[in-house]
């Protein structure tokens, strides 16, 4: 395929078609829930970290597997764009597929 101003070509690991990363867990307390499933499930921290002026970026996950559980902070963010849902602790999820062929895996 031909780079252009709208498309540039990329690879992903091609020894698999589609790989589940991330899921997002609405919390009332990022600390209380970091404690939970680090202490008591024993999950490993993954990612902690803050830009300024953004909310708190914080993951966990089973030891040893690529998933990441985001635990988002209810409320804590004013952009307009995000589902009711990440104002509510325990209400929805969203998912971040990683896939090799994006218009293959939308063919029916």
């Amino acid at each position: 395929m031909q780079e252009s101003l709208y498309y540039a070509p990329f690879r992903v690991a091609s020894d698999r078609k589609m790989m589940l990363t991330h899921v997002a867990i609405v919390v009332k307390d990022q600390n209380a829930a970091l404690e939970f499933y680090t202490k008591k499930l024993g999950f490993e921290k993954k990612g902690d970290y803050q830009n300024p002026g953004q909310p708190r970026w914080l993951t966990v996950g089973p030891k040893g597997q690529a998933i990441e559980m985001v635990l988002w902070q209810a409320g804590m963010s004013s952009d307009p764009r995000l589902p009711a849902s990440h104002e509510m602790p325990g209400v929805g999820t969203r998912w971040v597929l990683e896939v090799n062929d994006v218009a293959g895996c939308l063919l029916i």
